[in-house]
């Protein structure tokens, strides 16, 4: 699927490069409502497969936390991210982590690996919101071996004054069935947010 992102990769980079300067490396800079919040969608992230002893690629990985994660809950998984904010992309270098400055849809050198993730990348885009979002979508389920597993702010929960992109549940998950029969969808761990999971087979 075509779509220029151009500008809004441009605007996430400086959004995201801002903050860090700003607040410094720590929740802060990742624009996340509290802890609890980054919290509960990394256990919906968590839940939704299998990590033993798979290559786990994070797209928009700011600091590397997920992968903290990872490292403490699942220590035989391989992480490896990816975030167009280069400073995002030092520190989590800095902890030890495999990182790399890199936008997957104009980059044709970004890694595969068994289980892609993205969490909350979507909601800074402008314009064509769904059109973009179904095409980042296509581009990670493409480097998934085995499962992509994504989250979202919703529009099953409205907030006044918020010119932040919530995607609709129902259509995203419609658009995921066109990729793979094997999709879960969950809106039961946060009021304004929804995860996605897509296998590409059945499990088990």
């Amino acid at each position: 699927m075509q779509c220029d992102l151009t500008h809004d990769i441009q605007k996430v980079a400086s959004y995201f490069g801002e903050r860090l300067e700003r607040f410094g490396a720590g929740i802060s800079a990742l624009d996340y409502g509290s802890q609890a919040s980054q919290q509960a969608r990394f256990n919906v992230l968590i839940d939704a497969c299998d990590y033993q002893g798979r290559e786990v690629l994070d797209v928009g990985c700011g600091l590397g936390d997920f992968g903290a994660l990872l490292a403490e809950q699942v220590p035989s998984a391989q992480y490896t991210g990816i975030d167009v904010c280069e400073g995002m992309v030092k520190q989590a270098r800095q902890r030890g982590f495999e990182a790399h400055h890199m936008d997957i849809l104009s980059d044709p050198s970004a890694p595969s690996a068994d289980i892609v993730i993205a969490n909350g990348i979507f909601y800074l885009l402008e314009g064509d919101c769904e059109r973009k979002m179904q095409a980042l979508i296509s581009r990670m389920y493409g480097l998934a071996r085995e499962t992509l597993i994504f989250t979202s702010l919703s529009n099953w929960h409205d907030i006044e004054d918020d010119d932040e992109f919530r995607a609709d549940p129902m259509k995203t998950l419609q658009f995921c069935r066109t990729l793979s029969p094997f999709v879960c969808l969950r809106h039961d761990y946060l009021p304004h947010d929804f995860c996605i999971s897509i296998r590409r087979k059945r499990v088990g």
